[in-house]
């Protein structure tokens, strides 16, 4: 299975994923990189800060970007 990297941006500062983890393919990826800004989102309302503003850079293993996942689309569902 190829292996992708989920890199996070977040008010503009770049926290890249060194690791990465294989998926069957750039929507799976897409489906994890979602779940996971649902949870960062969920932690940031907790703490009493804004919910959106990141996002998801995902890179196949040549480092090219294959796809960029909006924390406003976990939230819309788009």
């Amino acid at each position: 299975m190829p292996r992708y990297f989920l890199h996070l941006e977040v008010y503009g500062r770049l926290v890249e994923d060194p690791e990465g983890e294989e998926f069957s393919g750039v929507a799976a990826a897409r489906g994890a990189a979602l779940k996971a800004a649902r949870e960062i989102m969920s932690n940031r309302v907790f703490q009493g800060k804004p919910a959106n503003g990141g996002r998801f850079l995902i890179t196949d293993d040549a480092r090219n970007v294959v796809s960029e996942v909006f924390f406003e689309e976990a939230i819309s569902g788009r």
